[in-house]
């Protein structure tokens, strides 16, 4: 499913906590790269600085080998750095088919993965994230139960938010799941502030009967859930309104959903879905796991990665 799969880790068990989701997605045919980021040292911290790459590389060797036992291939990579520009750095050179992280680790001076950082991470990374609350993650979780036995996969009707389904399918054989496809209909209007948009949450209950996009939103749907059926995948579709973080939420909560998969990017009517707020909305508020795939507005390379290609593109050219 997932040929080549890399794991950020800070040394916690809640950065840790990943693996154990993981465990029935990491085929033995998959390479998995462990990461861990320390600080970077100043001209006085040098001695400060080789006793924790050595503690990291104390760590990752017992993660290694601890996942090799389970007949797992996995190597492990330490930099030094801020987390998230060298988690995205790193990825851009190996190329991973999947970045797999918790979204709190580790406070203070070693922290190396956080809410922050993942979301960083998700802003702009280029490819798949699986991210885990640890807070929804039991330490002591059977590998037999860590299946994502049903994935909730809200969309908008849009081509783009239908690009997350060929990894949601991949999954679903893999984890023998049940796919709960989830058309939101957006209760209240977006609003625009400094040139970026947002949902507000409304200031009453809303009643789901009201509007008439269900409808549409449910025969938009059809189509892909009738394709996952063909390819012998339990499937079936449910209509929201209400806004669109607090709906997926809900139906996550109300679905019991093992795994939420989204875009971050869709179009929903005359108005975008501001997908990148929206899974990050989710992200801050979930105990369940997020598979997403970003479609659009990737962000820019850091100016040191840039130059560094322009050197080595100039380097070649002599």
């Amino acid at each position: 499913m997932f040929k080549k799969i890399l794991v950020p880790l800070d040394g916690s068990p809640l950065s840790e906590a990943i693996l154990t989701r993981l465990y029935r997605g990491l085929q033995s045919e998959a390479e998995v790269r462990l990461l861990t980021v320390i600080p970077a040292a100043k001209d006085h911290e040098s001695g400060w600085h080789l006793q924790a790459f050595e503690r990291a590389r104390e760590y990752l060797c017992g993660v290694r080998d601890s996942l090799a036992l389970s007949g797992i291939r996995a190597d492990f990579e330490i930099r030094s750095g801020e987390a998230a520009e060298q988690i995205l750095e790193f990825a851009r050179t190996w190329r991973p088919s999947l970045l797999a992280m918790s979204t709190h680790g580790r406070s203070g001076l070693s922290r190396a993965v956080r809410g922050s950082t993942a979301e960083r991470v998700l802003r702009r990374s280029r490819h798949p994230l699986l991210l885990a609350n640890p807070r929804g993650l039991e330490p002591g979780q059977p590998a037999e139960d860590a299946r994502f036995r049903k994935v909730l996969v809200p969309l908008d009707g849009s081509n783009s938010s239908a690009r997350i389904l060929p990894l949601v399918r991949a999954m679903a054989k893999s984890n023998q799941s049940e796919v709960v496809l989830q058309y939101v209909d957006a209760a209240c209007p977006i609003l625009a502030q400094g040139g970026a948009f947002f949902f507000t949450e409304p200031p009453v209950e809303i009643d789901p009967g009201i509007g008439s996009g269900g409808d549409a939103g449910r025969e938009a749907l059809e189509p892909l859930g009738e394709t996952l059926a063909r390819a012998g995948i339990p499937c079936r579709i449910r209509v929201d309104r209400n806004v669109p973080a607090t709906a997926i939420l809900d139906a996550a909560a109300e679905e019991k959903a093992d795994l939420v998969a989204m875009t971050t990017h869709g179009r929903s009517g005359i108005s975008r879905w501001a997908y990148g707020s929206v899974a990050e909305g989710v992200l801050r508020r979930s105990c369940v796991p997020l598979l997403i795939q970003r479609t659009a507005g990737l962000g820019a390379e850091p100016a040191g990665v840039r130059r560094r290609r322009r050197k080595a593109h100039a380097s070649n050219a002599e």
